[in-house]
């Protein structure tokens, strides 16, 4: 081993050694070769910079680089809701067809003495619409709300009878509203008795607010039941000019609110003046939502505000 260090040494010195003999013998031919004509030296070339030089050179150059934050876009604002009930619905197969074919979705209630209703709630379902049940109740005045309506002089134990054969009538729905009913829902007694006999059967209860005085809200709230409150009739009112003035009515109550509920019937000229409406709302900003959606929507974000509440 030390005798390959001492040879490895010994032969690093010779080398170092023949270094000038080289340089001057090859120096001094490269050098004449360089030459040109008469003696004449081209001119000398320039040694290329470092490549660390060039990339500073590179730097120095090149504009200065700005540095652009990323852009980080602000949350959009939820889209205005807006649910639309068709009521009045299954005495008319023709109507019935003519409003599950519409844009939506939208929420369909059915009269409980209507045809075929099993089939009339497959339908709209199938077709993405909510089915809600059309209870009929007593008004003021000569109107017929139909057979097995509720009435201010029923005892509670008819007002269960007749509420157990309206609720019979199909399957599938999930709210409530009331047909007709301007005497019976401003009696808080008679409704009170209504809502807790609805409560193991409904999700929730809308009152359509044929009247002002009603206390069917308040009174289905009390029995535990959610409820909610049309804000617009687009119909009450007949001619296409009154229902576009209702529909504008029903936007500006969404952007206000957030969500707004509108009652229609399918009445021919109701049913055309909404149907370019209906097709047009999403694309003006606003957001079509069954009663199941606007419900489901209330029950999250109370939800969140009790979690809220409770974490605070």
């Amino acid at each position: 081993m030390r005798r390959m260090v001492l040879f490895r040494r010994a032969r690093a010195i010779f080398a170092l050694a023949a270094l000038p003999v080289a340089t001057v013998l090859l120096g001094d031919s490269s050098a004449r070769a360089a030459e040109g004509p008469a003696g004449i030296r081209p001119e000398p070339e320039i040694a290329a910079p470092a490549p660390a030089t060039m990339a500073r050179q590179r730097l120095a150059l090149a504009p200065a680089l700005r540095f652009t934050p990323p852009q980080v876009s602000a949350p959009r604002a939820p889209r205005p809701k807006i649910a639309l009930i068709v009521d009045d619905l299954g005495l008319d197969r023709a109507a019935l067809d003519e409003v599950v074919a519409l844009p939506g979705p939208l929420t369909v209630s059915l009269l409980p003495y209507g045809r075929d209703l099993e089939a009339a709630a497959r339908r709209a379902r199938a077709a993405g619409h909510a089915v809600m049940l059309h209870l009929p109740m007593e008004p003021v005045g000569d109107a017929d709300p139909g057979p097995h309506a509720l009435t201010a002089e029923m005892d509670a134990a008819r007002l269960a009878e007749e509420i157990a054969w309206n609720l019979s009538r199909f399957d599938g729905f999930t709210g409530v509203n009331n047909h007709m009913g301007s005497k019976l829902t401003s009696d808080e007694a008679a409704m009170e008795t209504v809502m807790a006999a609805l409560r193991p059967h409904a999700v929730y209860f809308v009152d359509s607010v044929t009247i002002a005085t009603s206390r069917a809200k308040e009174a289905a709230e009390r029995a535990g039941l959610p409820a909610y409150a049309r804000d617009v009739f687009l119909d009450d009112a007949p001619g296409r000019k009154a229902i576009l003035a209702r529909i504008a009515e029903l936007e500006a109550r969404a952007r206000a609110q957030g969500v707004a509920i509108g009652i229609v019937h399918p009445r021919a000229a109701s049913l055309e003046a909404i149907g370019a409406w209906l097709a047009t709302a999403p694309a003006r900003g606003f957001e079509l939502v069954t009663m199941d959606d606007a419900h489901a929507e209330t029950v999250r974000a109370r939800s969140l505000l009790a979690s809220a509440g409770a974490g605070s």
